[in-house]
């Protein structure tokens, strides 16, 4: 008899993969969406419906540099065996917002421009596509729109970007 492992707590896509864990197949979805053609998604749903395991399954979907592990990650679901045009065609800016200390306003907006600028600076770094001299443009801000503002001064504008919000709601 195989045993069977629930992912309870896991928003991991390729861990949840290399670890056989149980996957209901939502990949379908990947194709609906780029068929609706929205520039901007929002997926709402309750804590603990498996918003996060999405975006994981969206990152390691589009993520450029994740094209080598396609086959072993995506294989065996539908969008495997039918992908997309898109599929890892972009880099991938994902912001999680979870772990900010919200008791104060001071503090939330600390933690919020320490995040920002957090996955902004490692977004860079990953995909090697801000120059060393600007990134240290960016590490003396503080401020979240700054952050951005610099940052997107200096990207290039011919490479395309999907950006993921996790855990927007904290």
């Amino acid at each position: 008899m195989k045993t069977v492992f629930f992912p309870y707590g896991v928003s991991n896509f390729e861990e949840l993969v290399t670890d056989n864990f149980i996957f209901v197949d939502k990949t379908p979805f990947l194709e609906k969406l780029e068929l609706h053609k929205e520039k901007k998604v929002s997926f709402l749903r309750p804590r603990r419906f498996g918003k996060s395991l999405w975006l994981s399954v969206l990152e390691y979907y589009y993520d450029i540099n994740q094209k080598h592990k396609f086959d072993k990650l995506f294989g065996k679901y539908y969008i495997g065996q039918n992908p997309t045009p898109l599929r890892n065609a972009f880099r991938i800016l994902k912001f999680d917002f979870s772990g900010i200390d919200a008791s104060t306003r001071e503090s939330t907006k600390q933690g919020f421009n320490l995040k920002v600028k957090t996955h902004i600076l490692r977004f860079a770094v990953k995909y090697n596509c801000v120059s060393h001299e600007k990134i240290q443009t960016i590490q003396p801000i503080d401020d979240a729109e700054e952050i951005i503002t610099v940052f997107f001064e200096h990207y290039p504008k011919d490479i395309p970007i999907y950006i993921l919000f996790d855990e927007y709601d904290h």
